[in-house]
């Protein structure tokens, strides 16, 4: 294999690590939006009561 085969095996790697981080990073964000409403929701409550 030739150093510029294994820097491209290296880059698809690569990408697949970025690819997965970042749809990590969506799902995540996605939770901290959903915890941050019921968080809200909870303030609002409490300064009701």
């Amino acid at each position: 294999m030739t150093g510029w085969e294994k820097a491209m095996k290296e880059v698809l790697a690569l990408k697949q690590q970025l690819d997965a981080a970042t749809k990590k990073h969506a799902a995540v964000e996605d939770r901290v939006g959903h915890l941050r409403g019921a968080l809200k929701k909870c303030v609002r409550q409490l300064k009701q009561a």
